[in-house]
C-alpha cells in the first residue's frame, strides 16, 4: 500500500534528486495501514540508501488511542516535517458540532508527541464557526495561549487562521460593507 509512494519517491530521488515532498491531495495519514507501510519502507529506503527523505502533506488529527506512540517516532525517522492538521477550535463543544472525532485534550498529547519526536506542525484554524459562542471563543483563545511553548521551540511552525465568513453570497464581508478591513 504505501510502499507504492515510497518507490515512486525513490525514483523521483535517483531521476532528479529530489529528497522534499509535498503530498497535496488527501489526508497522509487517513488510512492507517497504508500510512504505516508508507512509513516503515520509506524508513527502510533511508537506511538501505543512505537518503535523507522529507515530506510534508495534510494529516488528520485522532483521538490519541489511535496513535501508539511509535508511530510518531516513525513519522520522525522516516522525514515528516510541517504537516497541517485541522484543529479548528479550542473548544470542545464546537469540535463536537464539527463532529470531530479528536478532543483538545487528544491535540494535546499529540503536541507533546510531536515536541518529543522533533516534528512540526502547521496548525489550522477556523475562526468564527457559526455555532461558536463567546465561552467557545474564549477556549479557543487559551488553547492558543497553551500553545505557546509550541510555538516557542518550533514544533508548531505556523497558525492559519482561514479566510473571512462571507455571510450574504457577495463576496463581502460585514465589516467591508462597513468601510472596515
Amino acid at each position: 500500500m504505501g510502499g507504492t509512494v515510497a518507490d515512486r519517491m525513490l525514483f523521483y530521488h535517483r531521476k532528479y534528486g529530489t529528497k522534499k515532498f509535498y503530498f497535496t491531495d488527501s489526508l497522509v495519514n487517513g488510512n492507517m495501514r497504508a500510512f504505516t507501510s508508507f512509513l516503515d519502507t520509506i524508513i527502510d529506503y533511508k537506511h538501505r540508501y543512505d537518503i535523507d527523505f522529507r515530506w510534508t502533506g495534510q494529516y488528520i488529527t485522532r483521538p490519541i488511542k489511535q496513535m501508539p506512540a511509535e508511530i510518531y517516532e516513525k513519522m520522525s525517522a522516516s522525514g515528516a516535517e510541517g504537516l497541517s492538521t485541522g484543529i479548528e477550535s479550542g473548544s470542545n463543544a464546537v469540535l463536537k458540532h464539527m463532529k470531530k472525532l479528536f478532543t483538545i485534550e487528544d491535540v494535546h498529547l499529540q503536541l507533546e508527541n510531536f515536541r518529543k519526536n522533533n516534528l512540526s506542525y502547521v496548525l489550522l484554524m477556523l475562526p468564527c464557526y457559526y455555532t461558536e459562542t463567546e465561552q467557545d471563543f474564549v477556549d479557543t483563545i487559551d488553547f492558543l495561549k497553551y500553545c505557546q511553548s509550541y510555538y516557542a521551540d518550533g514544533t508548531i511552525v505556523s497558525v492559519s487562521g482561514g479566510e473571512p465568513l462571507r455571510f450574504d453570497g457577495s463576496g463581502i464581508t460585514p465589516m467591508e460593507k462597513n468601510g472596515k478591513q
